[in-house]
């Protein structure tokens, strides 16, 4: 199951997400970094007083663990070596190596 919270605010948005085995076990990230539930939390927190006039919306996805791992593994751009652009093809190979993490990170909670 993932949960995610979005935090909107003056064209910003923050993505709080938790990705949760099916043994109960959890990951958090925010906008796409893997974090500590407390970091996230805390940051959560520090957003909220900041800016209380933001919009706050929750999702909830139920999928099992080999559907959550199928969905980021999606994401993961497989040919970032084509990419001309050396901005471009930084900014996706962040992105993919940050998808790993969390791939990495949630197969050890399983």
């Amino acid at each position: 199951m993932i949960k995610i919270t979005t935090m909107k605010h003056y064209g910003k948005t923050y993505y709080f997400k938790k990705y949760i085995a099916e043994n109960g076990n959890f990951i958090c990230t925010v906008d796409g970094e893997v974090v500590s539930k407390d970091e996230g939390n805390k940051l959560f927190l520090e957003l909220k007083s900041k800016y209380p006039k933001c919009v706050i919306e929750k999702e909830i996805i139920d999928l099992n663990d080999k559907e959550i791992i199928e969905s980021l593994d999606k994401r993961i751009d497989k040919y970032v070596e084509y990419i001309d652009d050396y901005t471009r093809y930084r900014q996706i190979k962040d992105i993919n190596e940050e998808l790993y993490k969390i791939i990495y990170e949630f197969e050890s909670i399983c």
